[in-house]
């Protein structure tokens, strides 16, 4: 079963903004290899945020980014990191109330989008995870994960109706409007030219002491990266508006 989560540990140790892109390259490159002071794969990130989620662009948003890794050992490649983008930088905090007697309290600024990324030690894009409540319909998906999950009893066609009553676009019987809706285009310029080879649409994991709901495409291909190197990729889109969750490399 794939159920992409995004990491809620904090034991962050190296933290930034990125307001605005450097220098986009897509061949083989360590991470420290940049024209700017921008690390080249940061810069990929946010050109792949940019392009597979315009929703978030053109709204004055900060980009954080944050990782964390070894200080004794040098940085062979870049750690796995984590972007948030949103109205104010990751863990801003705002002074709200205040008046007629009230203590004023402090609210956190959260993220509209929440992401994680990998990268090989060639700075080629090997993972990438993306939640949001507005452009991938994170909260939209875990609630109808916990309907399903209180009914186990249901048979698939019962679960079919249920993403159509909540306004899921692609259930499982729309595989060929899901497939023209895969962003084949506009992952190019990061993974090459995809072959799709499968899609099937996920709807329970089968186990004790019953089955746990998935609900998601998971579409299998292929591309050639760089040097000629030939890439698996596993990608997980939502059923709502058929928008990109995860991607997963392997070779």
């Amino acid at each position: 079963m794939i159920r992409p989560r995004l990491s809620s540990s904090k034991p962050l140790v190296l933290m930034g903004m990125v307001t605005s892109a450097s220098l986009f390259f897509l061949g083989p490159r360590t991470f420290r290899e940049s024209s700017g002071p921008t690390p080249i794969v940061i810069s990929t990130a946010q050109k792949f945020l940019r392009t597979l989620y315009p929703d978030v662009t053109g709204k004055n948003y900060i980009m954080s980014v944050a990782t964390f890794g070894t200080l004794d050992t040098d940085w062979i490649l870049m750690p796995t990191f984590e972007v948030a983008i949103g109205p104010a930088e990751k863990g801003h905090m705002d002074w709200i109330g205040g008046r007629d007697g009230k203590a004023a309290q402090m609210v956190e600024q959260k993220p509209i989008l929440t992401a994680s990324f990998d990268f090989d030690k060639e700075g080629l894009l090997a993972n990438a995870y993306v939640r949001s409540d507005t452009v991938t319909f994170s909260s939209e998906n875990e609630h109808l994960r916990t309907i399903v999950d209180a009914n186990p009893g249901w048979s698939d066609q019962q679960v079919t109706t249920a993403l159509e009553a909540e306004g899921a676009r692609f259930g499982p019987t729309q595989r060929n409007a899901l497939l023209k809706a895969v962003p084949v285009k506009l992952l190019e310029p990061f993974i090459g030219a995809l072959q799709i080879d499968s899609a099937e649409f996920r709807l329970r994991h089968p186990q004790p002491p019953h089955a746990i709901a998935e609900l998601y495409w998971e579409v299998l291909g292929h591309s050639q990266i760089a040097s000629g190197r030939n890439g698996q990729w596993d990608l997980i889109i939502e059923p709502f508006r058929g928008t990109l969750i995860a991607l997963t490399r392997s070779e």
